[in-house]
């Protein structure tokens, strides 16, 4: 619920989204990017997910308008993943990584009606990060 209840780079405030990444690497990068210290890094877990490869679509950074890279995060970004969640186009939508373009981060739309036949997902697991990452 917390993508829906602060507006993210791919989401408007009330739109529920889940954000993922192609690894977790990735995904532990992009969070530290939004916390201000290590403090809450304890109390983050991780869940291995998997989505069916015919419930995604993806745009490339050529896909993007320029600015969908602003930060703070800007309605030009926002506006493409508030029109793809109301497209109901697909339960998952890959798109560049800011942290680092090359790779992948996947939004997924917990509200699309295949969502419970395409997602699939582990238990939770506990993050560990290096104490160096702050």
């Amino acid at each position: 619920m917390g993508a829906a209840e602060y507006p993210g780079r791919w989401n408007h405030q009330y739109t529920k989204v889940i954000y993922t990444a192609d690894s977790l690497a990735l995904a532990e990068l992009e969070l530290l990017t939004k916390l201000n210290g290590s403090d809450l890094l304890k109390a983050y877990v991780y869940f291995q997910v998997t989505v069916d490869n015919n419930a995604l679509i993806a745009l490339d950074l050529d896909d993007l308008p320029d600015g969908w890279y602003n930060e703070p995060p800007n309605n030009i970004s926002r506006d493409i993943g508030e029109a793809w969640v109301r497209s109901q186009e697909s339960v998952g939508l890959l798109l560049p990584s800011i942290v680092v373009p090359q790779q992948q981060i996947c939004i997924l739309n917990p509200e699309h009606s295949q969502f419970t036949d395409a997602v699939n997902y582990g238990e939770a697991v506990n993050c560990v990060f290096d104490q160096r990452l702050k």
